[in-house]
């Protein structure tokens, strides 16, 4: 920690020193929760905007993402098939995961991905369930894809699905 005061140690038999203890441990504290609540109210205001940009189906019109804790976000490749893929920002919220794509005028789409891609969109695309832009984290399991590093496969438990998502590199995908 710096300090523009010069700090003398004191010495072991020192009467000064448990209270000297005392205070730096104060400091820290102190200094914990005042970073906290700034990585709070961050977080905050990126919800806030993040919900001013949201184009939402019909199906997600009642999502309010400012009444959620976020704990990440970030840029990622979701790996629909072999063939199709799309560019994602992803929000781990403290209930869920958000898959928001951009679209026109800087909006972020949230739409099921047969949309996206040409499909009819919804909950069931040929006779199978369509994956959701929205994950409940309840019942979720994550693994790392063994081929590649960047990547990680998301389980759904609740809709027997699994989400393909790649990060841009290996750091980025442990975070």
């Amino acid at each position: 920690m710096a300090s523009k005061y010069l700090c003398v140690p004191a010495t072991s038999g020192s009467s000064d020193l448990p209270s000297l203890r005392r205070a730096q441990a104060c400091c820290r504290g102190i200094l914990k929760a005042v970073n906290e609540d700034v990585r709070e109210t961050e977080h905050r205001q990126r919800l806030s905007q993040y919900q001013r940009r949201l184009d939402a189906a019909p199906q997600f019109k009642s999502l309010d993402l400012t009444t959620k804790t976020m704990i990440h976000e970030g840029p990622l490749i979701w790996k629909i098939n072999k063939d199709k893929q799309i560019e994602i920002q992803a929000l781990l919220l403290s209930d869920c995961l958000v898959l928001l794509q951009k679209g026109p005028d800087d909006r972020l789409q949230l739409r099921y991905p047969s949309r996206w891609l040409g499909g009819a969109g919804g909950v069931m695309v040929d006779n199978k369930p369509s994956f959701s832009p929205l994950v409940k984290l309840d019942a979720l399991l994550v693994r790392s894809v063994a081929t590649d590093k960047k990547a990680l496969y998301i389980i759904s438990t609740t809709e027997t699905l699994i989400y393909e998502l790649v990060a841009g590199s290996p750091s980025e995908k442990d975070t």
